[in-house]
């Protein structure tokens, strides 16, 4: 199953012909305004991440789920989508399918939780990322914080709370070591068991930050102009730094 959620019919005519127009019958579209309410700014509200829980269900042959907007749980796409309180899972039978692609310009989620995030390419800040509470007696309670699936992505954990399901080492390569050359992966500022950065990957690309002011550009404010947008939409936020000096 995958479940679109698309805002707006401005989608580029490319991606609608590759991707929805493809996809399972489990598709919204909602047209650029619906009486008179502009849907580029289309709010989705639950009952909390532990009651609201988007899961993926896999109704094709894995082997022909070849991206990841064909494995993927839930896909949003168009620009002001606002979530709160909902919980996403990845679809256990693909390998490394996400449970959760934002194609979205100024998107936000507030108290949200997905189980089986697998890609990188993303800023984490104040953050917690533990194992569940019936697998903390598994050998499978151990990942890791993101690989390089792509050449140039970038991944930042920051001022969050890494437990001991993180890998000493925090970063998984591919065979061919695709992507540590160039692909950058910044750890700051972390606590918990899982953010001693003594054992971690010694590659080109991995890099432990100490100094506040090489972050600065990777906070809301900066990255994101948060200041600018964010404030409107009701979802509380830090601009800054979380945690003190």
């Amino acid at each position: 199953m995958l479940f679109v959620y698309h805002l707006g019919s401005d989608l580029p005519n490319q991606i609608l012909q590759g991707g929805l127009r493809n996809a399972s019958p489990e598709t919204v579209v909602l047209p650029l305004f619906v009486d008179g309410y502009d849907a580029n700014q289309m709010p989705m509200y639950a009952d909390g991440p532990v009651n609201t829980i988007v899961g993926g269900i896999n109704t094709r042959d894995p082997d022909t789920v070849k991206t990841s907007f064909r494995a993927v749980t839930f896909a949003v796409m168009g620009k002001g989508f606002i979530c709160e309180d909902m919980g996403f899972t990845a679809p256990a039978d693909i390998t490394r399918a996400p449970p959760l692609l934002v194609l979205s310009d100024h998107a936000a989620f507030f108290n949200r939780t997905t189980d089986g995030i697998k890609d990188p390419g993303f800023v984490m800040q104040n953050c917690t990322i533990t194992a569940q509470e019936e697998s903390t007696n598994s050998l499978s309670a151990i990942t890791y914080l993101g690989s390089p699936c792509n050449k140039y992505s970038r991944t930042i954990i920051m001022e969050s709370f890494l437990g001991e399901v993180i890998h000493p080492k925090g970063w998984y390569k591919w065979s061919d070591n695709y992507g540590i050359e160039t692909a950058p992966f910044l750890e700051y500022n972390n606590k918990g068991p899982g953010a001693r950065t003594d054992k971690r990957v010694r590659w080109y690309g991995y890099h432990t930050i100490f100094q506040r002011d090489q972050m600065v550009s990777y906070t809301a404010a900066r990255f994101i102009q948060a200041d600018q947008w964010l404030q409107s939409a009701g979802i509380p936020y830090e601009s800054g730094f979380v945690l003190q000096k």
